[in-house]
């Protein structure tokens, strides 16, 4: 990630729309200068019991090597209403250009996905200029509150999704979390699509398996320009973690038009 970050990054005089951008360089910094936020759950979607216990060992690993850790998010952000932008400005992006017959088809899809992100979806393949403009204010919301929290916090530690690894299943079926189905993109997108929305920047960690030995993995979240600083982080911790290992039963040399090995991802 560092390579390639570090090729692509910057000014492109042929797209006019990337600025010359200063990202946050804070120095060489140990562990212990460090002051983390973590959580397992974004209100009401919060990630099952093996994946929480999993952040929560890896936070009480880091603190022991000096850094400040403390369990907190943003109070003052709705979630509900930030997933729903999500949804919002998603559906309206796949739709603009839809004929109305595979709008209103789209529309039918997109009712089995329930939930924040699933309304904004569906309302987002009939966007007007004023919920668009309503949408767009309530993001730049939720951005000043994320910045103001990284004032005080310099990464966010979070579940990358609710579950570990779930079997091939067909889009949008309930997924289970700890022996409840929730809905689909609940379940696999909400503590993502919060940051997708508002843009902040964030790394994936594989952190180690479930009890089935299915990956479960963690997003280290920062303010605004710090891809280097989440990335040097990401770095300094990797050597507490388990690192990815394939799932049982898994290989990715296997044919899996004629396997019948159950596959995972």
């Amino acid at each position: 990630l560092d390579m390639v970050f570090r090729m692509i990054n910057g000014h492109d005089y042929k797209d006019t729309s990337v600025a010359p951008i200063n990202y946050l360089n804070k120095g060489e910094r140990s562990l212990g200068d460090y002051t983390i936020a973590w959580t397992d759950r974004f209100l009401d979607f919060a990630a099952e019991a093996e994946t929480s216990s999993m952040i929560r060992h890896l936070t009480e690993k880091i603190s022991k090597h000096g850094a400040v850790v403390k369990s907190a998010i943003p109070d003052s952000v709705n979630f509900q209403e930030v997933l729903q932008g999500w949804g919002v400005l998603f559906g309206s992006i796949i739709g603009q250009d839809m004929p109305l017959l595979m709008r209103w088809f789209s529309k039918l899809f997109f009712r089995k996905f329930k939930g924040s992100m699933g309304s904004g979806m569906r309302k987002g393949l009939n966007l007007s200029m004023k919920t668009y403009a309503k949408t767009l204010k309530r993001r730049d919301e939720a951005i000043r509150k994320f910045q103001s929290f990284f004032e005080e916090y310099d990464v966010l530690i979070a579940p990358v999704t609710l579950t570990p690894a779930i079997p091939h299943q067909k889009s949008g079926a309930p997924v289970e979390v700890d022996g409840v189905k929730r809905n689909y993109l609940d379940a696999l997108s909400s503590s993502c699509a919060i940051f997708n929305l508002t843009g902040h920047p964030a790394v994936t960690l594989p952190i180690g398996q479930s009890s089935e030995g299915l990956p479960i993995g963690v997003q280290i979240i920062g303010p605004y320009w710090s891809d280097y600083e989440l990335i040097k982080f990401a770095q300094k911790i990797d050597f507490l973690v388990q690192g990815y290992k394939p799932p049982i039963g898994f290989n990715a040399k296997v044919n899996r038009t004629n396997s019948k090995v159950p596959v995972s991802v």
